[in-house]
């Protein structure tokens, strides 16, 4: 199971040390680049931050991606339906969603949304249990005379 794990920031030491170097005309960015062992467009990001924000200091993590869509009032919804229909199937509640939001949802982000708010569902077995003894072939019919 892969998780999607950002790699951590480089360090500030390193971007001020890049930082300093090009501030000092130790060389271009691709020189810069090949002496710190970064790909230039890396190199090229430090100068932009800097210009940009005044700081080479990495960006947060907070804002990234997508925001989730299920958020209380949605959660609070799809409680009441599984309360309702237990059975219904990820892709069921996804177009449940869709029906009354106006918003399409994939099964994963339902998933994600669902373990997030810690929904639970109970489903039903889908399959009725034998009532035959183990090894008997004939599915509790009996052939013969009473």
């Amino acid at each position: 199971m892969g998780l999607n794990v950002m790699p951590a920031p480089y360090s500030l030491d390193l971007r001020q040390k890049v930082i300093e170097a090009y501030a000092n005309k130790e060389g271009s960015i691709r020189q810069l680049a090949t002496r710190f062992k970064l790909s230039k467009n890396t190199v090229s990001g430090f100068l932009k931050r800097l210009r940009e924000t005044g700081t080479v200091h990495p960006k947060r993590g907070e804002g990234v991606g997508h925001p989730a869509k299920i958020d209380e009032p949605r959660a609070q919804y799809l409680t009441e339906v599984l309360q309702c229909e237990p059975d219904l199937t990820l892709q069921e509640l996804c177009q449940r969603f869709e029906v009354r939001f106006g918003e399409t949802i994939s099964t994963s982000a339902m998933d994600r949304g669902l373990k997030k708010h810690r929904i639970t569902r109970k489903k039903k077995r889908s399959t009725i249990p034998k009532n035959t003894p183990p090894g008997s072939n004939n599915a509790g019919l009996s052939i013969g005379s009473k």
